[in-house]
């Protein structure tokens, strides 16, 4: 609504105003260089020979960590909405369960009918649920608080991509970027609700695959090799949604590298795996998934409608 892009200008002209004295207080870049200007110091050379403070060399990430929680902080004392019950506010018998259920979880359906059939398989996203019960008990803001670090990662991914994919551009461009997609209003649903950890944590791991095969490129160390399905994985225990990024990691060393395609398939066939074994899981080890899709769900499959009526809240 125009409401809602008014909200999200004010927000992005709001951190640019704020945050761009806090960053040229570090350094002045070239306009679409990249290079820094060391400004100007009464000191003598030697004395600013050393390597530069953990803030100015992290700044960006620190204003853009900072940016999360002056946009979204206020969702840390709301409490507990429609959807939250799948994993919390006393609806997931499981993760009330604690660190002892987390082998349990990992063997069963996420979510369940009336009827005690079950669907989904989320079990990363019950796991951290559980896991935080067992320290924190159930408390709304505890949750909301771990949403917000989430997101703030998430953030910090995309900029540190962009950086890599756009190194001749001054990293005010990546910056950018980042807050632009940080104070967009699409995200205010998934970052206020308790539930939608799974897309959180699916991002999450999505960007850090994406990321470790970068430094892989990059350093050619075998750890980043072994690293990166291991976060694809995560990412697809988290939520099935990311499996899109199965494509984008080559479509990223198709645009941004001069990689060969045979090289490129390399990177993309370990993902493969953890496709399989979770696969495997979900047919061999749990139950067979049975979900019936409610009419807002699905409206082509809504019961008590007419076609016409069915079709046309599809079509819509």
């Amino acid at each position: 609504s125009a409401k809602l892009k008014t909200q999200a200008f004010i927000r992005f002209i709001f951190s640019f105003t704020v945050f761009r004295p806090f960053f040229e207080s570090f350094s002045t870049f070239k306009p679409l260089t990249g290079k820094i200007v060391a400004k100007p110091s009464k000191k003598s050379v030697t004395q600013n020979t050393g390597k530069p403070g953990f803030v100015r060399r992290n700044g960006f990430v620190l204003g853009l960590i900072t940016l999360v929680f002056i946009v979204f902080g206020n969702a840390i004392f709301n409490w507990y909405a429609l959807d939250d019950e799948f994993f919390t506010n006393g609806g997931n018998g499981m993760t009330m369960n604690g660190l002892k259920a987390i082998p349990e979880i990992f063997k069963s359906r996420t979510f369940y009918n009336n009827d005690g059939t079950g669907y989904e398989y989320r079990p990363m996203v019950a796991t951290t649920f559980a896991i935080e019960h067992t320290f924190f008990g159930q408390r709304a803001t505890v949750s909301h608080f771990i949403s917000l670090l989430l997101y703030a990662i998430i953030v910090v991914l995309l900029f540190k991509l962009l950086r890599k994919w756009f190194p001749k551009l001054s990293p005010w461009f990546s910056f950018l970027v980042a807050a632009l997609f940080l104070v967009h209003p699409l995200h205010t649903e998934v970052v206020c609700n308790i539930k939608s950890r799974d897309e959180l944590l699916c991002l999450a791991g999505a960007l850090l695959c994406l990321f470790l095969a970068w430094k892989h490129y990059e350093t050619k160390k075998w750890y980043y090799a072994l690293l990166y399905p291991i976060a694809f994985w995560f990412a697809i225990l988290s939520k099935h949604s990311m499996l899109p990024y199965l494509f984008i990691l080559p479509l990223m060393f198709y645009f941004f590298t001069d990689m060969k395609w045979w090289r490129i398939g390399i990177y993309f066939l370990p993902l493969l795996f953890p496709m399989v074994i979770t696969g495997i899981i979900q047919q061999k080890v749990l139950k067979k998934s049975q979900r019936e899709l409610l009419t807002h769900e699905n409206p082509l499959s809504g019961k008590g409608h007419t076609f016409g009526e069915r079709s046309a809240t599809s079509a819509y």
